[in-house]
């Protein structure tokens, strides 16, 4: 197509007088100047929720990765005090085992101490028979 059958915006407006075409020209910028702050502002709009939903799921992962670290720490917590028992629990049974040990031996000890004695009074006892025939 030949530019000659096109038309042109000066064919077009040839019936307009130049503060007419001035006008004319101001509003369709004005309406493009519009135009393009909307689409510009939906673009931000876009940006500001994809960046919005971002920052939802990091603290999401982040509130769920404190509530796994806190459950963690909590379990933790909750072997340190079952071992503690437990330690505190065998002490307490060692010590028990000491002091039965210890008063087994004393027992041992008594006992031996006694039986020397039986024996020293029985010797005694069959001397003295032993001397009275």
């Amino acid at each position: 197509m030949s530019t000659a059958h096109r038309p042109t915006l000066r064919g077009t407006c040839a019936h307009l007088n130049p503060e007419e075409l001035s006008a004319a020209l101001g509003k369709l910028r004005s309406e493009n100047a519009k135009e393009q702050a909307t689409h510009k502002k939906a673009e931000e709009d876009e940006e500001d929720e994809q960046f919005f939903n971002y920052m939802k799921s990091e603290r999401e992962k982040g509130e769920a990765r404190m509530m796994a670290e806190e459950e963690v720490a909590r379990k933790k917590a909750k072997e340190d005090e079952e071992d503690n028992c437990f330690l505190k629990f065998m002490l307490s049974e060692m010590t028990k085992g000491e002091a039965r040990m210890m008063a087994e031996e004393e027992a041992a000890r008594k006992k031996a101490q006694d039986d020397e004695e039986d024996e020293r009074f029985l010797n005694f006892i069959q001397s003295m028979m032993t001397n009275r025939l």
